[in-house]
């Protein structure tokens, strides 16, 4: 059954199988609708009808006036159920379904990418943690052998000094000269083993200056082709950025990587070198500031490393089948986290091994190499001041300076020297040139005896001298006041070059 009001009547229209017909009932005003048979029920009528023929007599239309609702019955209330009303759910529950799925899979996505992050940071974290427990290590290394050092270097001192001095005479020791060249040459190996030790102590920070990174590594490369089995293959790339670099130590740190290539492919193979710009950003995982990095690697042939191991790779402390590279790398290390950079491998048995180098990127070309303005002087008559607190070096310094014909007198410590520098000062002939020592135990070392010299006189020209050839007073004396500086062990050129440079200009050279 379906309803229609209009004006005045209430029209219902009626469906019987395939039969539809309409029934009418007066509209009363104040009979309100609510009392009038729901749609969709099931009524029987009582009224008045009437039937419309066509001109064949045959029905046409048929119409049902209503007198009141009591002529209209119902028998059955309206389906809850119908087909419109069916599909209707149907359709909202497949709604809520795709929009559960929708749901569902925004979720597992989320989750995924928390998952990831979550990882990733626990992964960054435990790599920082392993480089701060590797640095903690290489601290503690660094302090053993920065006392090591510098003992040890007091000792080549006195060794390779008074080597040099007796080679000086050449008829005397015309005999022996051949073992001389032998006991100096095992001296001056001892020498670099100390410099490598020093790497790992305070004294060995670098000074870093633009470098031009391809001639440098040319310069290493050639000493690999001692080994004719090894083949090297280098292109560098024509853009390359210049390097901020100190010259002397990365060439130690790429000899170790190329060592440890060499030793680890005692067959023969090839060690592939790239190098190529990066700018590391904010959001990585390295443990590098952001800016621009110069990216340097090294590929072998070797059998490779079981990827448990890596870690350890460049830990000192780790036992290992790999010799002596394994110090090699340690210095390695070190010497590229002292430069700033970040040193990391990787490795498959089978596939080889493969050192990352980052080493930070200059920002200034690098200067071009002129002729040094030195031109030689004679320095015999200058007198010289040297404080040094071990007696042994103290006699070879005398020693050195009385053959070079200087003028000497020695000085333990700070006190000393600032006594015989006052007294001297009050003579006509006071020192030209003091040679301090960087570090004295139990007492003033060079940049503290230097200020307390310069009280007694403001123009004062004093050397340093260390065995820690790579301290930053020693790479740059000016900037600490000294006119110039020497490194332990003494020789007979290295300490009149530097007393040639340190000569006061006022001072003639004696002929």
């Amino acid at each position: 059954m379906d309803r229609l009001t209009r004006p005045g009547f209430v029209r219902y229209t009626l469906q019987n199988g395939s039969t539809t017909f309409d029934a009418f009932l007066s509209h009363e005003p104040e009979s309100p609708l609510g009392k009038h048979p729901r749609l969709g029920s099931g009524i029987e009528l009582t009224g008045i009808y009437t039937v419309d023929f066509d001109d064949a007599r045959q029905a046409r239309d048929f119409h049902l006036q209503l007198r009141t609702l009591q002529d209209v019955a119902t028998y059955r209330a309206p389906r809850v159920w119908t087909l419109n009303r069916a599909l209707l759910l149907c359709g909202l529950l497949a709604g809520l379904v795709v929009l559960g799925l929708i749901w569902e899979e925004m979720l597992r996505h989320r989750v995924r990418r928390q998952t990831a992050q979550i990882k990733n940071q626990l992964e960054k974290q435990a790599a920082l943690e392993s480089e701060l427990e590797r640095g903690q290590r290489l601290r503690s290394l660094g302090q053993l052998a920065g006392g090591i050092a510098h003992d040890f270097n007091n000792l080549l001192t006195g060794i390779i000094g008074n080597l040099s001095l007796a080679k000086l005479d050449k008829a005397a020791i015309a005999p022996i000269a051949p073992f001389l060249d032998e006991a100096e040459k095992s001296a001056r190996q001892a020498s670099e083993l100390t410099q490598q030790l020093v790497t790992f102590a305070q004294g060995g920070a670098p000074w870093c200056v633009p470098l031009h990174l391809p001639p440098l590594l040319r310069e290493v490369i050639d000493l690999t082709r001692r080994h004719p089995n090894i083949q090297t293959e280098f292109q560098p790339p024509a853009d390359l950025w210049p390097i901020n670099a100190d010259r002397q130590q990365l060439t130690r740190a790429i000899q170790g990587l190329l060592a440890y290539g060499v030793e680890t492919m005692p067959q023969g193979g090839e060690i592939r070198i790239t190098a190529s710009n990066e700018t590391i950003a904010p959001s990585h995982n390295l443990p590098l500031k952001p800016g621009r990095y110069v990216l340097i690697e090294f590929a072998d042939c070797s059998a490779g490393i079981d990827p448990t191991r890596l870690a350890a790779l460049f830990d000192p402390y780790t036992t290992t089948t790999f010799g002596d590279t394994r110090f090699g790398l340690a210095i390695a290390y070190s010497i590229v986290q002292r430069h700033g950079g970040h040193l990391a491998a990787d490795s498959e048995l089978g596939q080889g091994t493969c050192f990352h180098l980052w080493i930070p990127a200059a920002t200034e070309q690098p200067s071009q190499p002129g002729e040094s303005p030195l031109t030689p002087a004679r320095i015999a008559g200058m007198r010289v001041l040297l404080m040094d607190d071990d007696e042994s070096i103290r006699r070879l310094g005398e020693r050195i300076l009385r053959r070079l014909g200087c003028a000497v007198s020695t000085a333990t410590h700070g006190k000393e020297c600032l006594l015989l520098f006052q007294i001297a000062q009050t003579t006509p002939e006071p020192f030209d040139v003091v040679i301090l020592d960087l570090t004295v135990e139990r007492g003033m070392g060079g940049i503290e005896t230097l200020a307390e010299l310069r009280k007694l006189e403001p123009r004062v020209r004093a050397i340093i001298s260390s065995g820690f050839a790579k301290d930053p007073v020693m790479q740059n004396p000016g900037a600490h006041g000294f006119v110039g500086s020497v490194a332990k062990p003494y020789e007979p050129q290295t300490l009149a070059h530097a007393l040639q440079l340190a000569r006061p200009p006022q001072t003639p050279p004696t002929v």
